[in-house]
């Protein structure tokens, strides 16, 4: 419901002593194509699913203030997260315990990638 609660934890932190959770309040719910959330760490996060033939497409965004360091870090995470998400839906869940392991090298392409792509806009 609008102006619930929200916590979301990120499962492969943990293995580094490093516990990433973004805890906020959910400003727009409108069930089954649309899910907008506040963050104190993420800031606005907007989930928006569409139809597209037989199955939709989900458009993400996520609108916060952020060191200009730290956006390829965080565009990163969120493009291997959602690839993720992507995985578990053909049934191929990330097992989280090898997360490192399995998918640290892949994160740091993605990284290094948009580090080399990203414009920072509108700042002063």
């Amino acid at each position: 419901m609008e102006g619930g609660r929200v916590e979301l934890r990120w499962l492969n932190t943990d293995q580094d002593g490093n516990q990433a959770v973004a805890r906020g309040t959910i400003t727009t719910l409108e069930p089954p194509r649309l899910l907008e959330m506040d963050t104190d760490i993420h800031g606005l996060l907007r989930w928006q699913l569409r139809p597209d033939g037989e199955g939709c497409v989900l458009t993400f965004s996520a609108a916060v203030q952020l060191p200009e360091d730290m956006l390829p870090i965080v565009s990163a995470g969120w493009h291997i997260h959602l690839d993720h998400l992507a995985d578990a839906l053909v049934n191929r869940p990330v097992n989280w315990p090898t997360w490192r392991r399995d998918h640290w090298g892949h994160w740091e392409e993605l990284r290094d990638g948009y580090a080399g792509r990203l414009v920072v806009t509108g700042r002063t």
